[in-house]
């Protein structure tokens, strides 16, 4: 048995029932006892087969969250991803994760999204590849990785525009329209779209403006309002009731109407 597996088989021991699942305190302390503060390279592999061996469960949801938490800690962490092999992997792995139905609920998923392929963007020697291969999830079979392709960009990087990698933008544009072509009646795709487009007003108004308005009739309400969040309360700040050619309804139960026809 290998160091890490006697190290979290200890753990485990003294902190709850083997019948009971991997809770994420127990996680924090498997890494905090036995790993560095900065990490070592020579672990990697046999984290990352504990990481998803955990994220696989199918039955019980600490043991999937703990397996994030593995992932994000303790592999995907500055200087660990400088080689496409490996952020390709935990990307692959993930990936069967969606493919097998482990990860098939909203906390879970957007758990993954914000604490794992979000940073792993940024940390990977190539942000433009490690992006492009998860907004090509939306062509996923599975509803939750076609909204993983998009949400982890909603925390963090869909803010801060082009500046992840130039065109970046564009490319999330693409993803999200085409995930409401492909599925229009999806919830958890419909509400994910919301989301990101909420934070890309952000990094670009007029753009996202243009983004609404061609796709209006595809998104529900529920999206919509996620969408304009931002966008309203940029309009109380100014304190003049429109923002560029967008102005706030002043009834809010038609606002998918109104907004059809004050978006350019």
């Amino acid at each position: 048995m290998s160091v890490i597996r006697e190290s979290v088989a200890l753990v485990l021991k003294s902190e709850m029932s083997i019948d009971l699942p991997l809770k994420c305190e127990s996680a924090k302390k498997v890494g905090a006892k036995y790993l560095p503060e900065n990490g070592s390279l020579d672990e990697w592999p046999e984290l990352l087969e504990l990481g998803f061996l955990l994220l696989h469960e199918k039955e019980m949801s600490e043991d999937r969250l703990a397996g994030v938490l593995i992932l994000s800690e303790w592999l995907v962490r500055p200087g660990h991803l400088r080689e496409e092999l490996r952020w390709a992997q935990l990307l692959a792995g993930i990936e069967g994760a969606f493919s097998s139905g482990a990860l098939a609920d909203w906390n879970t998923v957007d758990w993954t999204c914000t604490k794992v392929l979000a940073p792993l963007v940024e940390m990977s020697e190539s942000p433009s590849r490690c992006a492009s291969a998860l907004l090509s999830w939306q062509h996923a079979n599975t509803l939750w990785q076609r909204r993983a392709s998009h949400v982890f960009a909603a925390v963090g990087l869909a803010r801060k525009g082009d500046t992840v990698f130039p065109g970046f933008v564009a490319l999330l544009h693409d993803n999200l329209s085409g995930c409401l072509k492909a599925g229009p009646q999806e919830r958890f795709v419909q509400t994910g779209v919301g989301w990101v487009v909420r934070e890309l007003h952000l990094a670009d108004p007029k753009t996202v403006a243009r983004f609404l308005a061609a796709h209006l009739s595809l998104m529900t309400t529920e999206a919509l309002n996620s969408s304009l969040q931002k966008m309203e309360k940029a309009i109380k700040t100014n304190g003049n009731g429109s923002i560029g050619n967008v102005k706030s309804p002043k009834n809010r139960k038609n606002k998918k109407d109104y907004y059809g026809s004050s978006l350019c």
